[in-house]
């Protein structure tokens, strides 16, 4: 399980740096898709969170703050992709 999770964080932090260097070169759409792609992530370690298997095994005390978490920052990667501004 952490693997998964550690996977799903470590990508969706390489493609927010690169969202960030896209942006500093003035590409906005390939920024904006870079961000998609971390929200999905945001998304995924949610629902990893969420299985039966994880539930069964892992206290809610646990994983319910995590997966608060992970949905507020796909919240703000939203919010962040749909204001977007390059120069």
């Amino acid at each position: 399980m952490r693997a998964d999770l550690d996977r799903h964080l470590g990508k969706a932090r390489g493609l927010f740096d690169k969202a960030e260097d896209r942006c500093e070169s003035a590409k906005r759409g390939p920024a904006k898709r870079s961000l998609r792609g971390v929200r999905r992530r945001l998304g995924r370690v949610g629902k990893a969170l969420r299985k039966s298997l994880v539930r069964r095994t892992i206290s809610s005390a646990v994983t319910d703050p995590i997966a608060r978490i992970a949905a507020a920052l796909a919240a703000d990667v939203r919010t962040l992709s749909t204001s977007l501004g390059c120069r």
